[in-house]
């Protein structure tokens, strides 16, 4: 392979408004936008390869914003010169330089591969297996409120051709059962649904709310616990 190294990395700070106002889950907690990180990679040819970390705020998994970025700062200088295509390689320079923080990571091996994919004139699907004709349903998320307003926007989804949604619950036991019911009185042919708490519940809200809910409704239950 011809001579390619990591010249410059630079990154980007990106606010993501969320398109629905406020999104609301579990334990209070709401946003309103998210905080993205942008990360280009320069090479010495002059190639370029893009990657984004977009953690689901602070409050909801061991990752944040300002994490992705003060992490970046700490791996970089281990990863000029290198050649990004050697993305094992690069891996290990990162973990040689930071243990854990995928979060910061994530967004320098995605635009690697990236650069990879440019250099040989090929789509990154098929340095990693090869592209497919499957279609991948794309699950809306329904977030937290009034069941019939959650009811509406299921609704709203499936019209546009939603076929899996994500209910979000998280607060009284009786609210959230009456909130699954809602969600899934309309339930299509095809449909599936998964009621995920964020891991807001307590293992007894947890049960209690299993227990009021009406026999044969078909749902996944995700994350209701803090693990």
């Amino acid at each position: 392979m011809s001579e390619l190294k990591i010249a410059k990395i630079d990154v980007f700070k990106v606010d993501l408004p969320y398109s629905g106002g406020v999104y609301y889950f579990s334990g209070g907690r709401e946003y309103r936008s998210f905080d993205a990180t942008i990360v280009r990679i320069t090479t010495n040819t002059g190639i370029e390869g893009w990657g984004e970390s977009t953690p689901f705020g602070s409050t909801y998994i061991a990752s944040h914003a300002l994490g992705v970025r003060t992490g970046i700062a700490e791996i970089a200088p281990w990863l000029i010169s290198l050649d990004p295509r050697r993305v094992d390689r690069i891996n290990e320079a990162m973990y040689s330089a930071l243990i854990g923080h995928e979060h910061a990571k994530t967004p320098i091996d995605i635009a690697c591969r990236d650069i990879f994919g440019k250099s040989v004139r090929m789509p990154v699907c098929e340095l990693l297996g090869g592209r497919t004709d499957v279609g991948l349903p794309i699950i809306s998320s329904i977030y937290m409120d009034k069941p019939e307003d959650m009811r509406k926007r299921v609704a709203e989804h499936r019209a546009r051709g939603y076929i899996g949604h994500s209910v979000k619950i998280g607060g009284d036991p009786g609210e959230d059962a009456q909130r699954i019911t809602a969600s899934l009185a309309d339930k299509q042919p095809g449909e599936f649904f998964l009621v995920d708490a964020n891991g807001g519940m307590t293992v007894e809200n947890a049960l209690r709310m299993l227990r009021l809910l009406p026999p044969g409704l078909d749902f996944v239950l995700e994350a209701p616990c803090a693990t």
